[in-house]
C-alpha cells in the first residue's frame, strides 16, 4: 500500500466520529456486512418517502442537511439509542440521502483503517439502465490490492439489472462527474440527461461541473454536500449562464485526462483543484438546500488536520 493511498486510511473533518468510536468498534469488519448496517440507520428523504409519514419529514427534514459523520451518528442514536448494529424502523432512521450513506461507510471503513473516499457522479435509477440518470455517490474503497467501488444504498444493490454485491459495484454503473463532463464536452450524451431531463442545458450543465467538483473536493479531504458551492464556480458562473472561465474549464479539462486510480496522477489533480478553487480553512461554502434553503457556512482550520 503506498503512502497515498494510506491518505484515505485518515478521517477527515465530514467523516470524523468523535465522540463515538466506542460505538463504531462494535460494527461487523466487513463491506458488505456495513453496508448492510448503513441500510438500517439511514432512509433517503426522497426516494423511500413512501415508508414515512409525511409529519416526519416535515418535523425532521433538517437532518438532511447533517453534514458531518458525527453529526449523522449522534442524531441516529439520539432518534434510537440501540447500538448501531441494530436496524431502525423507518420512523426511528436518519433522513438522508446517497451522499450522506456514502459519507457514513466511508467514516466505518476508515475507523477500520481501511482507505476509502467518497466519489461523486451520477447513475441509473436503482442502477436500472432504462431509468433516468441522476446525481449520486458511492464510496471507493482499498481491497488490498486495487481501489474497488462499494454502493452504499441496499436498494440501489437489491434493484439493479445487473447482478452486483455491495462491494463490488461495476463501475460501468457508476459515471464519476469528471466523465459525465467528458460525455457532455464531446456530444456523447447531452447535459440535460443528467438532470434527468429536468432542468434546461445550461443549468444541467452546470450540475454536472458542479459534480466533477464535488468529487475532486472529496479526493482533496473535504465531502461536500449535494448542493454546495464555493470559490470560482460560485462567483463565476451561473446556472443559467453559458460556461464561459476559462481557468475552470482547464481544471475540468484535466480532470477528464487523469487516471484516479494512478496515485501521481491523482495527488497532481488533487493540487490543481487546490490551486484553482480548493476548499481550505476560511473558504465560504454557499449551500442550496432542498429542504432548508440558502444558507452559508465557513469552513473551519480541523478540516484539514490530514496529512498532505
Amino acid at each position: 500500500m503506498s503512502e497515498y493511498v494510506m491518505f484515505f486510511r485518515e478521517q477527515s473533518s465530514v467523516t470524523a466520529v468523535h465522540p463515538y468510536e466506542a460505538e463504531l468498534d462494535e460494527l461487523p469488519h466487513s463491506t458488505v456486512a456495513l453496508i448492510e448496517k448503513i441500510d438500517g440507520l439511514v432512509i433517503h428523504f426522497e426516494t423511500d418517502k413512501a415508508s414515512l409519514d409525511e409529519e416526519i419529514i416535515t418535523q425532521r427534514r433538517k437532518e438532511v442537511d447533517s453534514r458531518y459523520a458525527s453529526t449523522m451518528l449522534d442524531r441516529i442514536l439520539c432518534l434510537d439509542s440501540s447500538s448501531l448494529g441494530q436496524a431502525r424502523p423507518a420512523a426511528r432512521r436518519l433522513l438522508g440521502t446517497c451522499r450522506d450513506t456514502a459519507v457514513l461507510l466511508c467514516s466505518f471503513l476508515r475507523h477500520q483503517g481501511i482507505p476509502a473516499r467518497v466519489r461523486f457522479g451520477f447513475a441509473h435509477m436503482l442502477h436500472q439502465r432504462a431509468n433516468p440518470l441522476h446525481s449520486h455517490a458511492v464510496v471507493e474503497y482499498w481491497n488490498g490490492e486495487e481501489w474497488r467501488l462499494a454502493e452504499s444504498r441496499m436498494p440501489y444493490v437489491r434493484g439493479s439489472d445487473i447482478p452486483f454485491t455491495a462491494d463490488d459495484l461495476p463501475r460501468e454503473l457508476f459515471i464519476p462527474g469528471y466523465e459525465a463532463w467528458r460525455q457532455v464536452q464531446s456530444g456523447e450524451k447531452s447535459p440535460q440527461l443528467f438532470s434527468s431531463n429536468k432542468l434546461d442545458e445550461n443549468p444541467s450543465a452546470w450540475l454536472v461541473r458542479s459534480f466533477v467538483l464535488y468529487d475532486l473536493a472529496s479526493l482533496a479531504g473535504y465531502e461536500p454536500l449535494m448542493w454546495d458551492q464555493w470559490g470560482r464556480h460560485y462567483n463565476f458562473c451561473r446556472p443559467h449562464l453559458p460556461f464561459n472561465d476559462n481557468e475552470l474549464h482547464a481544471l475540468f479539462d484535466r480532470a477528464v485526462m487523469t487516471e484516479f486510480n494512478i496515485d501521481a496522477q491523482c495527488r497532481e489533480m488533487v493540487d490543481r483543484f487546490n490551486k484553482v478553487t480548493g476548499i481550505s480553512a476560511g473558504t465560504e461554502i454557499h449551500s442550496f438546500s432542498p429542504v432548508l434553503g440558502r444558507y452559508s457556512i465557513t469552513v473551519g482550520s480541523e478540516a484539514f488536520a490530514r496529512p498532505a
